[in-house]
């Protein structure tokens, strides 16, 4: 069994957090002895991306991998990975301001 999961391949200027998913629930599959995490229907996910460019430094493409093992209640799929390619457009600062760092004092 293969669980859930979505890795970036590294970009510069950006940090990327760790991949958040909904609570798999446990269950049973036919020819396991044991229980799994179990995700059923549509899967919403999320994965942080930092941005540490200075504005003007242009737009990016996030590259993610997803992978995953489709399962009914009688067999399993061999695991799957699907390639993104996600793309990310800085917008002008427009009538808007970047926030300010705090002052060390």
């Amino acid at each position: 069994m293969v669980a859930l999961s979505a890795r970036a391949a590294p970009i510069d200027g950006v940090e990327v957090g760790p991949a958040s998913w909904p609570t798999a629930h446990t269950g049973r599959l036919a020819g396991l002895d044991e229980e799994v995490g179990l995700h059923e229907g549509i899967i919403h996910g999320s994965l942080p991306l930092t941005f540490a460019a200075a504005p003007g430094a242009g737009d990016h493409e996030v590259k993610l991998d997803v992978t995953y093992q489709a399962c009914s209640d009688a067999l399993c799929l061999p695991p799957s990975t699907i390639e993104l390619t996600l793309p990310v457009t800085e917008v002008a600062l427009v009538d808007r301001t970047l926030p300010t760092e705090p002052k060390s004092g």
